[in-house]
């Protein structure tokens, strides 16, 4: 929906939305289906979405892509998903402990 509506061009920050929503979910996805504590979902989802920042600057490189504005984008990227990935694990944690 973000590229159909146009709106990672049409809003700076939005493409912060999916980083910080996707991390999360994933680290919490990875954690129970691995049957790991929250703390190993959320290193493995940042070690994967440190590959997708990685594929999306190189894919900017070597075709043209231009997903990337600069480091500072990248870098809020990977701090949405970090929050993102804390987010959902506290939630997760706090619905199990009731």
């Amino acid at each position: 929906a973000g590229n159909y509506l146009d709106l990672y061009n049409r809003f700076v920050l939005f493409d912060l939305i999916p980083h910080f929503h996707g991390t999360g979910a994933a680290s919490v996805v990875i954690a129970s289906l691995t049957r790991r504590p929250l703390l190993a979902g959320i290193g493995l989802a940042q070690i994967v979405h440190i590959g997708l920042e990685a594929q999306e600057y190189y894919s900017d490189i070597l075709f043209d892509l231009h997903n990337v504005r600069g480091t500072w984008d990248t870098i809020n990227d990977l701090l949405a998903g970090a929050a993102g990935s804390l987010a959902y694990a506290g939630i997760v944690a706090a619905i199990r402990r009731r």
